[in-house]
């Protein structure tokens, strides 16, 4: 069962809460309570894609930004004991005018979108970056299950399941 998408602006902290920590192969799993979060963001400028990733920027204090520092002040509360000695993923600038976040492609599982609704595919969206004659800019549904952490970094992955793009 796939939890609702949640528009970025409509999402409430307040009812955003941690699961116990959980080991796994990879390390300490914090699930997002009552369910993993599927969130609609805003159009944000792809600043490159492949098969696996996308990497995105974010203007500062955009609602956009907004929403992504907040999820941080979270993550940073429920993050580890030993949060200081590691590093957080994914994070924004305090003092850039735009900031990169980067979310995973599952290229079985992840849609790509023209403005006109028609099937296109990852390769295609690289190519038009390639060409630089247009800024790409793209609405994304991704989902994240909750808070990760290793003996090293924490934070949470985002995995777009959509993505469609506009042509500026």
């Amino acid at each position: 069962m796939h939890s609702q998408v949640v528009y970025y602006r409509d999402f409430d902290f307040i009812n955003l809460e941690y699961g116990v920590p959980c080991s796994t192969h990879l390390g300490v799993m914090r699930n997002y309570l009552p369910q993993p979060l599927r969130i609609q963001f805003p159009k944000l400028k792809i600043e490159s894609i492949s098969e696996n990733e996308a990497l995105l920027s974010v203007k500062a204090n955009s609602p956009g930004y907004n929403f992504l520092k907040m999820l941080e002040k979270y993550n940073v509360q429920n993050a580890p004991k030993n949060k200081d000695m590691m590093s957080q993923v994914n994070v924004l600038s305090e003092t850039a005018e735009y900031s990169r976040i980067s979310m995973k492609i599952k290229p079985k599982n992840t849609l790509f979108f023209s403005e006109r609704n028609e099937l296109i595919s990852a390769s295609y969206i690289s190519s038009l970056l390639e060409s630089k004659e247009s800024v790409i800019k793209a609405v994304c549904i991704s989902n994240s299950p909750g808070l990760w952490s290793t003996g090293h970094s924490y934070g949470n992955t985002w995995n777009i399941e959509q993505i469609k793009i506009y042509i500026e």
